[in-house]
């Protein structure tokens, strides 16, 4: 077998001839070989997260302009809004807004205006430029720079979350990557590795205590009905 016998003789054989390469080397050249091999892991590391990143934010992005889409927020603590949902249907969209004295608002978005319907009855009419849409909470890089720098600066791990396989990006509040609010301390964001949707949304708050949001998501499943106004006059 001469020079291959270490390739048929499976991984045991490749760690001797690997020690016996290490016994002919120098210190000084011990010391080299290591900091490269250290060298090395980084770099796979860093391309392996960078790769994983890129991949989310892309199809994340693709999910917020899905046309016809359904989201459901929850809150489980002390927040205002107990519930949100949000029904898209092309340039139509629905949103109830559930507090947690069980009232609930209301708003259609229809071209360049918003509808608001109250409990009560109440309605009013403005125009705004701004449709609401649905959104996975990961604002993510948005140039290869950032992409790198954020490799550094969060987190990204793997958890299991109910029977979901999940990524877990996690880092000290920043703008730049979530949205979140003023009280935020840390925050960490669970999306499904299957799809690469929020599951959940944990937040440190500067008070010490956490607050999670829960996410749900279906598609292609809105009606006209689900977008139509009711209750409102034109």
């Amino acid at each position: 077998m001469g020079k291959n016998s270490y390739y048929y003789g499976g991984n045991t054989n490749i760690r001797e001839a690997i020690k016996s390469y290490f016994k002919l080397l120098t210190v000084k050249d011990k010391v080299v070989v290591s900091i490269l091999l250290v060298v090395l892991v980084i770099v796979f590391l860093v391309v392996q997260k960078l790769v994983t990143l890129s991949i989310i934010v892309g199809r994340t992005k693709q999910y917020e302009r899905m046309p016809n889409a359904y989201q459901e927020i929850t809150n489980d603590v002390s927040n205002e809004i107990k519930k949100h949902e949000i029904f898209k249907k092309d340039e139509k969209v629905k949103t109830i807004s559930t507090t947690r004295r069980n009232s609930k608002t209301v708003k259609y978005y229809d071209s360049n205006r918003v509808n608001t319907v109250e409990d009560d009855g109440t309605s009013r009419s403005l125009a705004t430029r701004n449709i609401a849409n649905i959104t996975t909470n990961f604002i993510g890089p948005t140039t290869l720079g950032d992409l790198i720098t954020d490799c550094f600066r969060f987190k990204l791990d793997t958890e299991k979350v109910d029977t979901a396989d999940c990524y877990v990006i996690s880092g000290i509040q920043s703008n730049d990557a979530f949205y979140v609010e003023e009280d935020v301390k840390n925050v960490k964001l669970y999306l499904a590795k299957k799809t690469d949707l929020p599951v959940k949304i944990v937040e440190e708050l500067n008070n010490g205590k956490l607050r999670v949001t829960s996410y749900r998501y279906e598609f292609d499943v809105v009606t006209d009905r689900d977008v139509s106004m009711q209750g409102v006059r034109r």
